[in-house]
């Protein structure tokens, strides 16, 4: 049965994680049994959906870098099938940080 309410168990780390790990997944294309574990993952919780959002955004500015070389040549370095969720992550962070003005949690 579907509960709305967040798993309070849930650190923000760990959703962050599991958001990473589908924006890599997701970015070589979904099984249909993994599309499904997506949906029920997505529905789960609010925080997820959101969490997700924010890093899909940031995997597109990726896209969008052309006119910064020195990301590109990162971007060029990086291995996205053999990245970790957590390397994802923490680049996601890293490039949220430069492509953002900063704001407060």
């Amino acid at each position: 049965m579907f509960n709305p309410r967040p798993d309070p168990s849930s650190s923000s780390a760990t959703v962050e994680r599991a958001a990473a790990d589908w924006v890599a997944r997701r970015d070589r294309v979904l099984t249909p049994v993994e599309a499904a574990k997506f949906a029920t993952w997505r529905a789960a919780d609010p925080r997820q959906t959101d969490e997700l959002a924010l890093l899909e955004a940031t995997w597109r500015a990726l896209d969008a870098a052309d006119e910064a070389p020195e990301i590109m040549q990162i971007a060029h370095e990086f291995d996205a099938e053999q990245a970790s969720p957590q390397s994802v992550a923490l680049g996601a962070q890293c490039l949220r940080a430069l492509a953002s003005p900063p704001r407060w949690r």
